[in-house]
């Protein structure tokens, strides 16, 4: 993992990469990865991992990275963060992937966008998924990849 990416990264559903998230429009990394694809319902709830920063953070869908990124989220999220490398922020994002035009089936990319409050820094991260609708066993597939999560996190953390 790069540096540069420990600022700010998904944690649900999984990033496309761990390249450089200052270039757009997916960090560097424009090819589908088909092995982390996760699927996200219509309606569903995005995680990301912040180690630090100050600015807004949007979510966006398109079919692909190729194509035009349209806003699924409500309002931006606020990232406070202060310089402490201990520090971590993980918000989690409820996304309404229809607003985009999404149906339930097809596959997309989500982008989430962080651009700082002084306007000096932006960085990207995306994450491919397929589309399915709002179902129980999706909401317990996210569940429990968020756990696995968690616990990676933790067990990192207590090293």
């Amino acid at each position: 993992m790069s540096s540069v990416s420990a600022h700010f990264k998904f944690l649900n559903p999984p990033p496309r990469s761990t390249m450089d998230i200052t270039i757009p429009p997916c960090a560097g990394a424009n090819e589908v990865n088909t092995t982390s694809k996760l699927e996200f319902p219509i309606k569903g709830q995005v995680t990301v991992s912040f180690g630090d920063g100050n600015g807004k953070l949007n979510y966006y869908f398109a079919k692909t990275s190729n194509d035009t990124f349209m806003p699924v989220s409500e309002s931006p999220v606020i990232v406070a963060m202060k310089e402490d490398e201990n520090q971590k922020f993980n918000p989690t994002t409820i996304l309404d992937l229809s607003k985009a035009n999404a149906s339930i089936g097809q596959d997309g990319v989500i982008q989430a966008v962080y651009k700082s409050d002084d306007g000096n820094t932006t960085w990207y991260e995306c994450a491919d998924v397929k589309v399915v609708s709002t179902s129980a066993k999706s909401v317990i597939s996210n569940l429990r990849f968020m756990w696995v999560s968690i616990l990676v996190i933790v067990g990192v953390l207590s090293i």
